[in-house]
């Protein structure tokens, strides 16, 4: 599997989720969000190895799904599956509670 650069600039966040990867889930939080990508932290290890699917639940924006690019314990580089759900879902973050979870 080929490394895919980064295509979109990342905003820094702390939003609290719950991320999931072959069935194991654990607590966790978003540390940065794009249009294209996250950077997921974990409490306990899913497991989760490059090309697993990870499914990250917010409050914010209900579930996000993608596929980790990279893993270095405890966190995660996630890829988004990208529709027009979920990048309405993004939008919706940045319009309405970026404000509250952006951190610099």
């Amino acid at each position: 599997m080929g490394f895919i650069s980064r295509r979109s600039n990342r905003v820094r966040t702390r939003i609290r989720a719950t991320i999931e990867c072959n069935g194991v889930k654990t607590r966790g939080s978003v540390l940065d969000l794009s249009e294209d990508g996250m950077c997921v932290y974990i409490s306990d290890s899913v497991r989760a190895h490059v090309g697993h699917e990870i499914n990250v639940l917010t409050e914010e924006m209900g579930m996000l799904s993608g596929i980790a690019q990279w893993t270095i314990f405890p966190r995660i580089g996630v890829r988004l599956n990208l529709s027009s759900n979920s990048r309405a879902k993004i939008e919706s973050f940045y319009k309405n509670c970026a404000a509250t979870h952006i951190r610099g």
